[in-house]
């Protein structure tokens, strides 16, 4: 038999999509209206974190522009903490330890493997302090600059420096009276008060302490008497303040 051919037949439909977009010629280009974002600082007086620091840059400046390595000890953790000593604040920082104190007698602190007892890298609002103990209740904070760049104060080991921060007159009224005991007898008192005078650009800050505290060992008693005026003023374009303080202080020799 002899095969066949059947014919073959196939059928293909194409199937697609038109999509038309009508437009008028005088529609005009949609102008989105402008976005203002109003924001606060995070930082607060009572916050554990200082954002700006004087030390590196010798005026204000916000830590995350900072180029130095700068530390701040900021005053909530003073407060709450209960800071009676520098050492007591350096404990807060990292790459500072201390040091021969001379039998307690005054600060001491190695920064970075660089230090002594009497190196002249303590200083009080940028200056060079020549007290034996440098916190006290005029404390506002403490800022520890780190490396080299303490040679911008003059012949300093390149370890670094620590710079205690005083507290300034205020123009927002305020008092505080503070006291505590301590547990192996006696007890401090104390008192900060600041506001403006009258109407005018000046503002005043006062601040007293007494302290008479039973030694921890079994002799001697730790006295402190503190007292401490200051006025500002504050212009347009200048700024003036004046601040004195009376710190007498006696311990044991240990």
């Amino acid at each position: 038999m002899a095969n066949q051919l059947r014919p073959y037949s196939q059928l293909v439909l194409l199937t697609g999509c038109i999509t038309l977009s009508l437009a008028h010629a005088d529609d005009a280009p949609t102008v989105l209206p402008a976005t203002s974002i109003d924001a606060k600082s995070l930082a607060r007086d009572d916050s554990y974190t200082r954002p700006t620091a004087s030390t590196a840059s010798k005026s204000e400046t916000p830590l995350k522009d900072e180029a130095q390595a700068v530390n701040v000890v900021s005053r909530q953790t003073i407060d709450d903490y209960q800071v009676k000593s520098l050492d007591d604040a350096m404990k807060f920082g990292s790459g500072v330890s201390q040091t021969n104190t001379l039998g307690n007698s005054r600060d001491a602190f190695i920064k970075r493997g660089f230090g002594a007892s009497s190196d002249g890298s303590i200083l009080q609002d940028g200056v060079r302090s020549m007290l034996g103990r440098n916190v006290s209740a005029t404390t506002d904070h403490v800022e520890v600059l780190k490396g080299p760049a303490s040679l911008l104060y003059g012949a300093i080991d390149p370890g670094g420096l620590i710079n205690v921060v005083s507290k300034q007159p205020q123009f927002t009224r305020s008092t505080t009276l503070s006291g505590s005991s301590f547990s192996e007898g006696g007890g401090t008192a104390g008192f900060d008060t600041t506001g403006q005078i009258g109407d005018s650009n000046f503002a005043y800050r006062l601040i007293g302490e007494r302290q008479h505290e039973d030694y921890w060992r079994n002799y001697g008693t730790n006295e402190h008497s503190l007292f401490a005026p200051s006025l500002a003023w504050i212009g347009d374009r200048a700024s003036l303040s004046l601040a004195y303080t009376h710190n007498d202080y006696s311990g044991p020799f240990d």
